[in-house]
């Protein structure tokens, strides 16, 4: 068995295959490709300190460096891109991986223990087909924990979309003290939601655009 970091062994973003509507192929993040071949995408690590993460496309949130004794490592920022393609549009947002995991020796990979993915206003929306349970969230338009497979939690507020996705042994409750703990890692983070639309580039008259 060896351990890894988030940047080569994540696999818990594919879960998100049956979430998220229209979004479905591009669910994947370093180390994978998504179910359409086609989509093509960037990936960037992001510097981050105690203060925040030093980006400014779209408002960011995160659990800080630390959650719940899962550290967030050096490379454990990520920024992903895509142009789109014919089927697809473009789409922006970065992600947050804590902790690291024990690949056993019959695999290739293993789920990370926690993670935050944000994106713009303007991206993917919940499938018709998710089936949850609404979450009670001072701030968010939406917020609903998926029952069907766990620990997935998507929350829209005004200014920008988050998903938390955790593997622990408690994930369902796992996902909601995150949700709690939410708070904002950029200065667009700290103004209010509709300065916080006003000001992301990520989005053009409500659709998204590739980046930086």
């Amino acid at each position: 068995m060896k351990l890894i970091s988030p940047k080569i062994g994540f696999v818990a973003v594919i879960a998100l295959v049956a979430f998220l509507a229209g979004w479905t192929s591009y669910q994947a993040l370093p180390g994978r490709r998504g179910i359409d071949q086609a989509v093509a995408q960037e990936e960037d690590e992001l510097n981050f300190t105690e203060g925040g993460v030093d980006f400014n496309g779209f408002p960011l949130v995160w659990l800080g460096d630390e959650f719940e004794g899962q550290i967030l490592p050096i490379d454990g920022v990520i920024a992903v891109s895509s142009p789109g393609n014919g089927r697809h549009p473009p789409y922006q947002r970065v992600d947050f991986l804590y902790g690291d995991c024990v690949v056993p020796d019959n695999e290739r990979s293993c789920p990370i223990p926690l993670q935050v993915s944000v994106y713009p206003w303007c991206g993917p929306e919940l499938s018709p087909r998710v089936v949850g349970e609404k979450v009670d969230l001072p701030g968010a338009i939406e917020a609903l924990r998926y029952t069907q497979g766990g620990g997935h939690l998507y929350i829209r507020t005004e200014g920008y979309i988050a998903i938390i996705i955790s593997s622990a042994s408690d994930m369902e409750a796992q996902i909601v003290r995150a949700a709690d703990a939410l708070r904002g890692a950029n200065n667009l983070a700290a103004l209010t939601g509709e300065e916080q639309r006003n000001g992301t580039r990520a989005c053009r008259d409500g659709t998204p655009v590739a980046g930086p």
